[in-house]
């Protein structure tokens, strides 16, 4: 939180923007469709290994308590690779469910930053916040998002039952 404007920033930029990039707000709405689409498909995956584990969850419960959940059945079970590989898998999902979050509960617009359009969310939670930012995204971090999401939903379509 910068202590003089009240304001909370967690630039998810990852580096210098590219000034000739532009970003429209139809643009991220399509990013954000594309990431929540993933995201479900993420979800159908864990579905698929909870019922598998023969373990129980309300199905109302948030995309994280599911993968908690799934995480703690994977920890008692014997190390090798494969349990490695999903608790690992489990926890990449963990920290995208909570960007998953931050886009669908925030508002969106579109600003300039270091010359380049960025979109800047504004979640509906921070009361406390008189400015309510959050996240900054530019076109790269959206791409880099979706890639990152795509790949996870991937990799849990992988994972064996039992």
């Amino acid at each position: 939180m910068d202590g003089m404007s009240g304001m909370i920033v967690a630039d998810m930029t990852e580096g210098a923007i590219a000034p000739s990039v532009t970003l429209s707000l139809d643009d991220a709405h399509v990013y954000r469709s594309k990431i929540v689409e993933k995201c479900v498909e993420a979800e159908r995956h864990i579905l698929r290994l909870l019922a598998a584990k023969q373990l129980t969850w309300s199905p109302k419960a948030p995309l994280s308590q599911k993968i908690e959940c799934l995480k703690e059945a994977y920890g008692k079970e014997p190390s090798n690779k494969r349990t490695r590989a999903t608790l690992a898998l489990l926890a990449e999902l963990g920290s995208l469910s909570d960007t998953r979050s931050e886009l669908v509960h925030s508002t969106m617009s579109i600003s300039k930053l270091e010359g380049a359009q960025v979109c800047v969310l504004r979640n509906a939670a921070e009361q406390d916040n008189s400015y309510g930012v959050r996240s900054i995204l530019s076109v790269d971090r959206f791409k880099a998002i979706l890639k990152q999401l795509s790949n996870v939903a991937n990799r849990l379509g992988q994972v064996p039952l039992g």
